[in-house]
């Protein structure tokens, strides 16, 4: 029974991130992170079973989005490189600095920072040239692998490359595929690897997680929902402000 309510969390907060990204193409890692943030659970394990249930859910997507999308292989490379390097640095950081209040602190500015860009959404007017997706990658696989957060610079850069938007999304997810391989992979050389528990609990999820992503890609096909998303992304924002001055303020009478 102990074992049943430690699961109960991830089976309401996951699948209803994923229904997120089903509608909105990105923003799961941000929700999940925040809400086990506020729930003080181990954010390494927890960012383990996001790793899994998004590598899952990103084949899904991709599936239902071919047809209507294409992929930039091109893109892809660059931006893959960058991301092959930035992951295993960031998940090093998670893996030993997960428990300390410095590092709430940066996982509140993170969610801040990318609730706002969510919120507001910043896109770059000026084409980058494509070398420099390799350093947009590596950020973003920091962020990532740190913080299962590493969407927003990612679509920065993306987007200034697309003349066509429609393209971006099947580029984001191809990228956000390799990306997720290469962080299971990383965690599996690791030295917390998987563990039976978090197999479990992965396992469980699984289905429902994939049912709300397919009925949230569904809606956004039929509905605009701008103020779903900026109420979503507004909370989301305030509570990571609040995760960082709680981060901050535990770590600075210690300090």
């Amino acid at each position: 029974m102990r074992n049943f309510k430690g699961i109960i969390p991830y089976l309401i907060v996951i699948p209803l991130a994923a229904g997120v990204r089903g509608f909105a193409g990105l923003g799961s890692g941000i929700i999940t992170m925040t809400t086990f943030s506020l729930l003080d659970a181990n954010l390494e394990r927890v960012s383990v079973v996001i790793n899994i249930i998004f590598t899952i859910n990103t084949v899904i997507l991709l599936y239902l989005s071919s047809r209507r999308t294409r992929i930039v292989w091109r893109h892809v490379l660059f931006v893959t490189a960058g991301t092959a390097a930035g992951i295993p640095a960031g998940y090093h950081v998670i893996l030993g600095y997960h428990q300390l209040p410095l590092f709430k602190f940066f996982l509140g500015i993170i969610i801040l920072f990318g609730s706002l860009y969510f919120f507001f959404p910043f896109r770059l007017k000026r084409r980058v040239h494509p070398s420099f997706g390799t350093l947009f990658g590596a950020v973003s696989g920091f962020i990532a692998g740190a913080f299962m957060s590493g969407g927003p610079p990612l679509s920065s850069y993306i987007y200034t490359q697309m003349d066509d938007p429609r393209d971006m999304k099947g580029t984001l997810q191809a990228i956000f595929l390799i990306s997720s391989i290469i962080r299971l992979i990383t965690v599996g050389v690791g030295k917390a690897g998987y563990t039976g528990g978090v197999l479990s609990t992965a396992l469980a999820i699984m289905i429902p997680a994939a049912l709300l992503l397919y009925s949230g890609h569904r809606v956004s096909e039929k509905l605009e929902l701008h103020l779903i998303r900026k109420i979503i992304y507004g909370l989301l924002g305030c509570f990571g402000a609040m995760i960082a001055v709680n981060g901050l303020a535990t770590y600075l009478p210690g300090s």
